[in-house]
This record gives C-alpha cells, structure tokens and sequence, in this order.
C-alpha cells in the first residue's frame, strides 16, 4: 500500500509545542544539527569514530539511511533541538548496528545460538500489550528485553560497571523525553528495566516502523513496507542471539511489537516455531489514542503536524495491515493453533487468569511464584497512575465512517 503526494499544506496546525523545547529552539540556530541529517557519509563515519571501528554499514543499511535522510528533509519539519535529537539518534543506531557487526565478526558462533519458540505479542497499538509484556517479563521461564540492554546491546557480556553504565544513560534519555513533553507518562511509562519493544531493535538496521512513529516520514514508511522484511527480522535475531549470551539452558523470549502485523511473513520464516499472542481492542477505542501517542512524539522533533493527514494514515495503514493479518489468521490453521487471542477488557480486568489460560494453550505453567510476582506488579502500577490518557477521534480529523471503511469484517466488540 502506497501513500503518494505527502503535502504538508491544508489542514497544518501548530500543535503547542511545549514549553521547555520553545525554549530551547529559541537559542539554539536552525540547522545547527543539520549537516548530519543531510549528509549519511558523514554520519556512518561519525558512527564509526564512535564505535572505533573498520566495519562499514552493509549496503541495504545505506539505502535505508538515504530513504530515512531524504524523508526527513521532505516532511518532518524538525525544529533545531529535533534535529540534534534526531542526529544523536541515528548515531546512536548506527553505532549499535557496526558494534553487532564488530561482534558476529569477532565470535561468529553468536550466530548458531538458537532462538526456540518465542512468545511474540503483536496487534494494534494500545491494545494492552504492553501492560502484558511487562506481566510476562516477571516470569523466570521467559526472557524479555530490557530496555537499557536493548539501547547499549555491545560491548556484551557486561561488567557490573558497564551495566551500571548502561542502565543510567538509558533512564537519562527517558527523563529528557518526559521533562521536553510533560504528560507523556500518560501514554507511556519509560523506565530502563521495562521490556522494550521489537520495532526499537529493529530500529539499528534502519528498517523499522519507529521513525514514522516519531517524526512524520511517510515516503520512508510507504518504501519500507515494499522492502523485504527479513533484513530486519535478521538483525532482530541476531541482537536476540547476542544478548541470550553463550548460556547452555534454553532462552524463552518473551517478545512484542504491534508492528509485526505489517510483516508476519518475514517474522514467521524467521521464527517458524514461535508462539503469536494477539491482543485485540475495537478500532473506536484505539486509533485516536494511536494518533495522540504520535502527536506527543512529533512535538518533541517538530513544529508542524497535519493533524487530520496523520489520523488518516495512521487510521488506513493500521486498518490494512490488521485486515492482511486477520486474513492470514483465517485462512491457516495451523497458525491459529499457534495463536493465543487476547481481549483488551478482559485483559484489563483479570489479567493474571487471562494470562493463566493463554499458558495452558501453550502448554505452559503459571506458577504461584510468578503469580505472586504479577499480583504485587499491579497492585504498585495501577491503571491511570500518572494521569488519564486524553484524547479524540476529531482531533484527527476522523469520523466513524473511517474507522468503518479502514478495519471491516471486525470480529469482536465496539
């Protein structure tokens, strides 16, 4: 599916950026982080300062790096704390894909360690899969990535100090976002012992649907979704293999990515055997908290967002890619017994014997310690504790019509 002619003229609104970022663009020249984000030869180099290193980016990395600069320039419209937030960014990727490189290269059997039946939770955004992710994460027989070893994923093994180290510069980047933009903690809590996402390892192979979800970069998102998606399901394999380390015992992750539903091709040849979690919520309840997650992202990098065009791509490419993954669901059998289906009311009003009868249809034990452990994890973070998250369908230009016209032949409730 092709978005073409991405004008940002029309309905374009200034959407208050807050007050601390106007600040500080108010000092900071426009185009003082832009040489970089024009120029990807000076970013890899930089990167490879950095990592010290003779590795250069593969070939389908600079071709990603040029789609991803040339959008960016097109439509994101950063302000000047975006374009040095934005630049620090895709140095900090690079340097964790040349640094993966540096290490398959070093210790190629990093590549033979096996990955065995993950559980992969997926669906539309705001579905609660996060709130089930972080549950799962409690559980000694699973392994989630933490979001400080998924940003700092080399040198690896870590030392105590390097860990350490990690794990603070992590909860640096996160404090700056939620101090720049008040209230995100609303949408989303950052912390760098939480589970991260699959989309932010795949991030570093600059294959990922986490640009569009920060900046509006449509034209990169239109030619990612024509690329082959096993680029990036092999650098998310191998971040895995990396980080599982040499251990003799088998590595259960416990994994998650809406995003997954744009690519269940490239995630099942890459992971044949593992285990689809797919949480499911009604469009009428999700796509206007989709579009404000993103609102509150782009205001961070940005002075400018077509509010109306953004709930309209948001609304048609969610649409498609959950119709495309429940046409899949129907048509095979055997991935619907792979497949657990999640409920979001359910979910969110007994979570831990929902999660108890999805173990049984893997064939997995819910034990009372980890019960214990999910039972204390939400009695501390209750629903809403930082805030109601508030937002509209019309603030994005959306109408009931559109949600009937981008997700049809909905099976579960409004």
């Amino acid at each position: 599916m092709t978005f073409s002619a991405h004008s940002l003229s029309g309905q374009q609104q200034h959407h208050q950026t807050p007050a601390r970022i106007r600040a500080l663009n108010r000092v900071l020249p426009q185009g003082f982080g832009r040489w970089r984000l024009d120029s990807p030869q000076a970013l890899e180099s930089a990167a490879r300062k950095r990592a010290n290193t003779s590795v250069e980016l593969s070939p389908e990395s600079r071709i990603a790096l040029q789609e991803l600069l040339r959008s960016y320039r097109a439509t994101a419209q950063l302000h000047p704390l975006g374009e040095i937030m934005t630049a620090v960014n895709l140095l900090s990727l690079l340097h964790t894909q040349l640094g993966l490189s540096a290490a398959l290269a070093e210790t190629p059997a990093i590549s033979t360690r096996p990955i065995t039946a993950p559980l992969i939770i997926t669906g539309l955004p705001r579905t609660g899969s996060t709130l089930l992710h972080n549950l799962l994460a409690l559980d000694e027989q699973l392994r989630a990535p933490q979001s400080w070893e998924v940003g700092y994923p080399t040198p690896h093994p870590n030392t105590a100090a390097g860990k350490t180290h990690k794990i603070r510069r992590t909860q640096q980047r996160f404090r700056l976002i939620e101090a720049l933009n008040p209230g995100f903690r609303t949408i989303h809590e950052l912390d760098a012992h939480l589970p991260q996402e699959c989309l932010v390892i795949m991030a570093s192979a600059l294959r990922s649907h986490l640009f569009f979800s920060s900046s509006f970069v449509p034209d990169y998102q239109d030619w990612l979704d024509e690329q082959p998606q096993e680029i990036a399901y092999e650098q998310h394999r191998q971040t895995l293999q990396l980080l599982q380390g040499a251990t003799p015992h088998r590595v259960t992750w416990a994994l998650k990515a809406p995003s997954h539903l744009f690519s269940l091709n490239g995630l099942l040849a890459t992971y044949p055997d593992c285990r689809i979690i797919y949480t499911k919520r009604s469009p009428e309840k999700v796509v206007g908290s989709i579009a404000s997650l993103h609102w509150h992202l782009y205001r961070t990098f940005s002075n400018f967002v077509d509010t109306a065009e953004l709930g309209r791509q948001l609304c048609t490419r969610w649409g498609s890619a959950q119709s495309a993954f429940d046409t899949q669901l129907a048509s095979s059998s055997t991935l619907r017994q792979r497949t657990a289906i999640i409920d979001y009311d359910q979910l969110t009003q007994s979570p831990i014997a929902i999660i108890g009868n999805m173990y049984k249809q893997f064939g997995m034990t819910l034990n009372y310690h980890t019960r214990t452990l999910m039972q204390n994890y939400l009695q501390q973070r209750p629903q809403h504790q930082f805030g109601a998250h508030n937002y509209a369908l019309a603030d994005y230009g959306l109408t009931q019509h559109d949600l009937d016209k981008a997700f049809k032949n909905r099976n579960y409730p409004n």
